[in-house]
């Protein structure tokens, strides 16, 4: 009976070690980007058009060989490399989605001289990943934007625009984008920015720099 159970073992352990194979993280080590087009913003509608400038394109690495939870360093891009100026962040990863996380967003403003530091709290993004090299068509994402953070951005507003100017004139767009309950503190200055159809394509070759804190004297 011994030599019967030896023999099964001999045969089936071949088997066995291919489903471990097939149990591999396929996103490890693997860099991806998520570059938000224009037709892909949803919300807030009214105000889409003045922020989707602001947000940038974001760099993803994963880390980790479970293929059901791993880590994933995230970057921002500016001139087409990773951003020196804005630190990174690990956020938690599974194969339908990466975050909830906060992630701190340096802002610099698009014609003047005004730089904000800013944090996308519950940033998250959904079916996004590419399963077996295809590219996503269902991915989404979202992010709260805190209107405290930003209001010195928006001088079309004012010269130096308060967040109750800016949520006063968020409200009389059309249509109105009025300013939401923040997830963190409860108080109203925030607005939740929406995409769909979007995807994170691989960026070969490129892995991401740690930044805890910028240390380049240009991003002072």
């Amino acid at each position: 009976m011994s030599r019967f159970f030896h023999r099964l073992a001999f045969v089936v352990a071949p088997f066995l070690a291919a489903c471990g194979d097939d149990e591999s993280n396929e996103w490890a080590g693997h860099t991806y980007a998520l570059n938000i087009g224009e037709r892909s913003w949803r919300e807030p509608q009214g105000a889409i058009n003045d922020i989707k400038d602001y947000v940038p394109q974001f760099l993803l690495e994963v880390q980790g060989e479970s293929p059901d939870a791993f880590e994933v360093l995230m970057a921002t891009v500016k001139d087409d490399e990773q951003d020196p100026c804005n630190p990174t962040a690990s956020l938690p990863g599974s194969p339908n989605a990466i975050g909830p996380s906060e992630f701190p967003l340096r802002i610099e403003h698009l014609r003047e001289d005004i730089v904000v530091n800013a944090t996308l709290h519950d940033w998250r993004l959904t079916q996004a990943l590419p399963v077996g090299g295809v590219a996503s068509e269902t991915g989404s994402f979202s992010a709260t934007l805190d209107g405290r953070d930003v209001a010195p951005l928006f001088t079309q507003i004012d010269s130096d625009p308060t967040p109750d100017e800016l949520c006063a004139a968020l409200e009389q767009l059309s249509p109105p984008a009025p300013c939401e309950a923040c997830p963190h503190d409860g108080e109203v200055y925030c607005l939740t920015l929406t995409a769909e159809n979007v995807a994170l394509t691989e960026v070969a070759g490129t892995t991401i720099t740690a930044i805890d804190e910028a240390t380049d004297p240009s991003c002072e």
